[in-house]
């Protein structure tokens, strides 16, 4: 056994949580960086990133060892490894002799302590409502289905974000739209959070295009006896409120879906809006930038870059419609690249020379870019900015 097969079958026997591999062995190799994280029941899932893509592969435990001896040294040549207690960091030389180091492991969420204790959760597989093994989360027996953890671990971590604010709100009930609701992962556990665990009155009004997905939502909703959440298939330019709206989400509404989500909030005078944007394309389309062409030549850190314009505009906007905003990583990047969080709430007062600022921002922005996006028309048109 080589010094190299005996490092990796050692560490390969420890409680490994996580392990990140870099540095590609071959210079026109397909992937730039891999992530291996430890998922429920002692599985495995290794995401390879290309500059576009990601790519997921599930695996068991006693699978370990010889998936890091495919990845480390013949795809990357350096490679991060973590346990509880420490770091293990290998890197191979020029040479091809192999360089490795330890060193005690300071990340605040992962001692040797808090690896070994259940994390208190709002949301957890033990709390999780009979509804998800219907829609594909769980499994029979309530185990979180491998392929869907990502999106467990999403849902979860936006319900924690909407506790944030409502824990501190003394009111009784809500009335929540969903914009782009799709297979309402999130809105079931919306109404599970406020019903159960809040033991508040919410009603909730899911939107979306797809006819099949909302009969199916409707009956689960029907079955499980959640009288007050409704789906409706009809596009979310055309929805009306029968009342008030509390509080607005939207989890990857398409593009200028979200524009459309943030508009009506702000019509409706929501007091909460929670928004992840995904696939913001317009910008991208529009954006000129004579001064700045290093950020627009190559496609994409174009796109990368127009996102970010394009998000930065939208939380300006809401705060020149008077919002107090907070724009934060929704989730860690390997669980998902559309991980940006819009977190609003209506202020009970204006400020002027706040609002004056913001609209100078906006006018740099379109000067140096030539962008406008639909939120700042939609707002414009019905003279609420």
């Amino acid at each position: 056994m080589t010094d190299l097969e005996k490092y990796i079958f050692e560490l390969s026997k420890l409680d490994i949580y996580k392990a990140v591999f870099s540095l590609k062995a071959e210079k026109d190799g397909k992937y730039i960086k891999a992530v291996l994280k430890k998922l429920p029941e002692n599985t495995y899932q290794l995401e390879s990133f290309t500059e576009k893509q990601a790519f997921h592969e599930n695996f068991g435990e006693a699978e370990l060892c010889g998936k890091i001896f495919e990845i480390f040294p013949s795809v990357f040549k350096q490679s991060e490894i973590f346990t509880g207690e420490y770091v293990y960091s290998a890197k191979i030389s020029k040479k091809g002799k192999l360089l490795h180091s330890r060193r005690k492991n300071t990340e605040s969420v992962q001692t040797a302590e808090s690896h070994n204790r259940k994390k208190n959760h709002i949301i957890d597989v033990e709390n999780l409502p009979p509804v998800f093994r219907e829609i594909g989360i769980s499994d029979e027996s309530g185990k979180i289905i491998n392929s869907k953890y990502d999106k467990f671990k999403q849902i979860c971590r936006f319900t924690e974000l909407i506790n944030d604010e409502v824990s501190k709100d003394t009111r009784e009930e809500y009335n929540i739209v969903d914009f782009g609701c799709g297979k309402s992962y999130l809105t079931f556990i919306i109404y599970f959070y406020f019903t159960e665990l809040l033991h508040k009155k919410v009603n909730i009004t899911g939107l979306d295009l797809k006819e099949d997905v909302i009969a199916k939502c409707n009956a689960l909703a029907g079955k499980y006896g959640y009288e007050n959440l409704h789906f409706l298939c009809m596009d979310i330019k055309d929805y009306v409120p029968g009342g008030s709206v509390d509080m607005v989400i939207a989890l990857h509404a398409c593009d200028t879906a979200t524009d459309y989500a943030l508009f009506n909030a702000v019509k409706w005078k929501s007091d909460y809006i929670f928004s992840v944007p995904c696939c913001q394309k317009e910008v991208n389309g529009m954006i000129k930038a004579e001064s700045l062409t290093l950020l627009t030549d190559y496609g994409l850190i174009k796109e990368r870059f127009s996102s970010l314009v394009t998000d930065a505009m939208r939380a300006k906007l809401l705060e020149e419609a008077g919002y107090t905003v907070d724009v934060a990583e929704f989730i860690g990047f390997e669980f998902s690249p559309k991980n940006v969080l819009i977190r609003a709430k209506r202020r009970k007062s204006a400020d002027r020379y706040k609002i004056s600022r913001i609209k100078g921002e906006l006018e740099s922005v379109k000067k140096e870019f030539g962008a406008e996006i639909t939120l700042e028309k939609l707002l414009k048109d019905e003279n609420l900015i």
